[in-house]
């Protein structure tokens, strides 16, 4: 699967009093499907889950991920194992989505002592990496 697409990003800043000042920006990319990008995973309470191995992602190439939290706990996301790397907290029903950078992983921690949560997640592969 390929698809390229031209993502459009607008900032919007005002500052009181006055107009608002407007920038926009585009940003043309490449993604490729991966086999199988769309998984959900079971996380158990209180423990971390690495998301990475569940699709088989290239070590050469940068990935989009989305993830949602369409369980009933709180998700941290983090980029390694350790609490040092939390990147995002995710309440049920939240999503996210960004560039993981080449050779780096994803992870998920429940912050629920005693429920299991769920996580749906998805990948595409980047035809360029951002330098």
């Amino acid at each position: 699967m390929r698809n390229l697409n031209t993502l459009r990003v607008g900032i919007n800043l005002a500052k009181e009093g006055q107009n608002p000042i407007e920038i926009r920006s585009n940003l043309s990319t490449s993604l490729v499907g991966v086999q199988a990008s769309h998984k959900r995973d079971r996380v158990q309470a209180s423990t971390v889950n690495q998301l990475t191995n569940l699709v088989a992602t290239s070590p050469l190439s940068d990935t989009y991920v989305y993830i949602k939290n369409v369980g009933n706990t709180n998700f941290d996301v983090r980029n390694a194992a350790a609490d040092a790397g939390i990147i995002a907290t995710l309440a049920s029903g939240e999503f996210m989505f960004f560039r993981l950078a080449k050779n780096k992983d994803v992870y998920v921690k429940n912050l629920s002592a005693s429920d299991t949560g769920e996580i749906e997640i998805s990948y595409w592969q980047a035809e360029q990496n951002v330098q």
